[in-house]
């Protein structure tokens, strides 16, 4: 039977150094998985495409990754989200560039810290086969837009840009859930929200087309959704806004590229 060779004092020392190390190694792993920082994000809307990269970051373990353990709320509008930022209710918000412009101008101390999109995703939708065929026909017409929401603060420079008359158009406080529903089984004859996730949404539910009428198209141009912070974040831990916004990117453009 063959017997271990005895070892010397120098290996005994090096390979305890080795064990002593490794075991460090797996302690300080423990340690940052249990001390992931908690951090909350409220949406501009319900869950859907245009939010989507935040639940693709928390899917894809991009979150884990940057130790953050984050938890995601449904919105009620950027305005709503905005003020939750702005009273430190939440750590972070996704809301309009248009709608956080005119908070800051109201006094609330935030900040839009990244942008998510290069154009306005913002539209009126109607059905294809609408007698609506050009934003002018909204006229006479009612329109479901959500109060507070980016839609409903972007309205009047919408109805300014496309020359109607907005005195002619009714405008009705549906939430963002029951809009597209609204507008399929004809409660309302068109609906405004962001196309990325009302025009889908209208056209499976309903098995129908929409069609669109761009907000940009009419010259509001406005930076669209952001991710918004208060500005005493920025100061207190500006390392942990950068881990929060690099993890939620990798989240929207792996969205986009799958």
């Amino acid at each position: 039977m063959a017997h271990d060779k005895p070892r010397s004092r120098r290996q005994f020392i090096r390979d305890s150094g080795i064990a002593t190390g490794l075991a460090a190694v797996s302690l300080a792993c423990g340690a940052r998985a249990q001390t992931k920082r908690q951090v909350t994000v409220r949406l501009d809307w319900i869950y859907q495409g245009p939010n989507a990269g935040f639940m693709v970051a928390q899917e894809k373990g991009f979150y884990e990754q940057a130790g953050l353990n984050v938890e995601i709320g449904p919105g009620k509008g950027s305005g709503s989200t905005a003020q939750l930022v702005a009273s430190k209710a939440t750590q972070f918000g996704f809301a309009d560039g248009y709608v956080v412009g005119n908070a800051v101008s109201k006094g609330m101390n935030i900040r839009a810290v990244a942008g998510l999109y290069r154009r306005n995703p913002t539209a009126v939708v109607v059905l294809a086969d609408s007698d609506i065929k050009t934003p002018k026909d909204l006229e006479g017409k009612t329109i479901a837009i959500a109060a507070g929401s980016t839609q409903f603060q972007q309205w009047p420079a919408f109805v300014k840009g496309c020359g109607l008359d907005g005195s002619k158009i009714r405008v009705a406080n549906i939430d963002p859930a029951g809009s597209p529903p609204a507008l399929i089984t004809g409660q309302v004859p068109a609906i405004a929200g962001y196309a990325l996730g009302q025009v889908p949404s209208v056209e499976i539910r309903g098995n129908t087309k929409a069609r669109i009428f761009w907000y940009a198209d009419c010259g509001v141009t406005a930076v669209s959704n952001c991710i918004v912070v208060h500005n005493d974040l920025i100061k207190e831990e500006p390392e942990l806004v950068r881990a929060f916004i690099s993890a939620s990117l990798k989240g929207f453009l792996y969205g986009r590229q799958n």
